[in-house]
């Protein structure tokens, strides 16, 4: 089973727009996918723990069901929308029915997620015009 490289570093993205809510970070997540024997068929697992080797033993995936798309190699990618804070560990795996199912992780990856300590505003005020 061809096994997937983590092929870009993971960015952590700090941008207001894309957090799902104020005060969160998120994580993007790019790799290359493998090379799948029939095009809609395959897809990507993401593994995400606290602690290092997230594949080790028998591991829940984070995310599954991740589609590739077409036959070649190719970069998938995904945001993670709500990240612990602190160290974050992840790997992906590529599933592909036509060889038997799912690889074997592959190039896991640490983020460190910062908590943010801004302070909110005060002092909102509202008056019908």
């Amino acid at each position: 089973m061809k096994k997937l490289a983590l092929a870009a570093i993971l960015l952590l993205v700090a941008l207001p727009s894309l957090a799902n809510t104020p005060g969160k970070h998120t994580v993007a997540l790019s790799w290359n996918n493998g090379v799948c024997s029939v095009s809609g068929t395959c897809t990507v697992n993401v593994y995400r723990a606290t602690s290092p080797n997230v594949c080790a033993g028998n591991p829940t995936p984070y995310l599954t069901g991740i589609p590739v798309s077409g036959t070649g190699a190719n970069v998938g990618t995904t945001i993670d929308q709500n990240p612990p804070t602190g160290a974050v560990y992840y790997n992906v795996s590529n599933v592909d029915p036509a060889k038997g199912g799912e690889s074997t992780c592959n190039g896991e990856v640490q983020v460190t997620v910062q908590p943010i300590t801004t302070p909110p505003p005060s002092g909102l005020v509202g008056v019908q015009q």
